[in-house]
């Protein structure tokens, strides 16, 4: 197995993101998404020798030793094959039984280590451990590269082959073979999966020299997360806190709407994000609800390694229109959109459609967002948050 390059990871791209071909382990990824239902015209399409593709059939049918040969096995392959042949991490199929496991990630239930995987570099990597999971309480970071699964190269793998092997019923364990930048040598860990439950949004309060400062802990982007930030936000508008903090550290992504929602939440009016098209064409998207936390509040947004996709179309924006103030460290960058389309057998494609751009033009595709400050946690088992503590210390100076 060759040594992954040292420094930073290069995504290719999860994003459950785009913003989506992350795939949480449990589930699969949320990365930055949306539903398409476009119909595709295949009339103009040039025909080609379907008779190759019969013959292969054929003779796999009949010559290959493992009989019998399922056909609808060979239905689904040949399709995930023609996804796969893209080369693009993100753009993948699921048969009707995979489809199904990714909407339940999407949705926030599953059963795993709770943890999203994508590839950085040719390489599988954990995008970010999910909150109190397997994963995290096991000690597997965001940025750790995921060299084995239960003793199988990863090499070869893709995103989402990778996420089947990490899969499984809760109760039944997974050995995870790690190597962490700057390490000398690979760590193993063996991690129980376990259902997982989590919540999208939290809001916790916290004072410091007589300053009431709000939390808002951000942990994905789903379908309801928009819905679920209203509230909080309505609970922000009681409180009258002296500042704000939004974090969104670990934070995969998730469904672009959602995103544009809540951006909206503290930006007045405007371009949230743009998508630009193979064909150079650029569709932009507004600030779609009122703007209830437009000027105050303070405000900061925690960022890391493992901020990725929908999360970073909303640090982008909010960074772009000087709404936050960004403390951390460079994101994921993870700057691509899928589109999302579900076949009448259940199965769905998840194809990679645009990359997106933040309000000012920026790409953050293999880059990520640059904090305003950039903190890094110390190696020391005091139990700081240098970065929350950062951002306290911004709010109340």
């Amino acid at each position: 197995m060759s040594t992954p390059h040292s420094g930073k990871w290069f995504i290719l791209v999860l994003g459950l993101g785009t913003i989506l071909t992350v795939g949480f382990t449990a589930g699969y990824g949320l990365g930055l998404w949306q539903r398409s239902n476009q119909q595709i015209d295949l009339a103009y399409r040039q025909p080609l020798q379907a008779d190759l593709f019969w013959q292969v059939w054929g003779y796999v049918q009949d010559d290959y030793i493992g009989q019998p040969v399922d056909d609808k096995t060979l239905f689904y392959g040949a399709i995930r094959g023609l996804a796969d042949s893209v080369n693009d991490p993100y753009t993948m199929f699921f048969d009707p039984i995979e489809a199904q496991a990714f909407m339940e990630s999407i949705n926030g239930t599953f059963e795993g280590i709770g943890a999203e995987i994508g590839e950085q570099d040719g390489q599988i990597v954990v995008i970010a451990p999910l909150p109190n999971s397997p994963a995290e309480r096991a000690g597997v970071l965001a940025q750790d590269a995921i060299i084995a699964i239960d003793d199988v190269d990863t090499t070869a793998m893709s995103v989402d082959e990778a996420i089947l092997h990490i899969r499984g019923p809760k109760g039944t364990t997974v050995k995870l073979t790690i190597y962490r930048d700057g390490a000398t040598a690979f760590t193993d860990y063996t991690i129980t999966r376990e259902t997982i439950d989590f919540p999208s949004v939290e809001y916790t309060t916290e004072e410091r020299n007589g300053n009431a400062i709000g939390i808002i802990h951000l942990y994905h982007v789903d379908e309801t997360s928009a819905e679920d930030m209203q509230a909080i936000i309505n609970q922000v508008l009681l409180d009258q806190p002296a500042g704000l903090i939004l974090d969104m550290r670990n934070n995969p992504g998730g469904v672009l709407d959602d995103a544009i929602a809540i951006t909206s939440l503290f930006v007045e009016e405007g371009v949230i994000v743009s998508e630009q098209y193979s064909n150079q064409s650029i569709r932009s998207y507004q600030s779609s609800v009122n703007a209830v936390l437009a000027e105050t509040p303070p405000m900061v947004v925690l960022v890391n390694g493992g901020s990725a996709s929908a999360a970073e179309i909303i640090a982008g924006a909010l960074q772009d229109y000087r709404r936050a103030y960004i403390i951390g460290e460079t994101t994921f960058g993870k700057g691509s959109v899928q589109d999302y389309r579900e076949f009448p057998d259940g199965s769905s494609l998840k194809v990679t459609a645009a990359h997106w751009l933040t309000p000012n033009g920026r790409t953050i595709e293999d880059i990520g967002i640059t904090p305003d400050q950039e903190v890094v946690p110390l190696d020391d088992d005091a139990g700081l948050d240098e970065q929350l503590e950062a951002a306290i210390e911004y709010l109340t100076q």
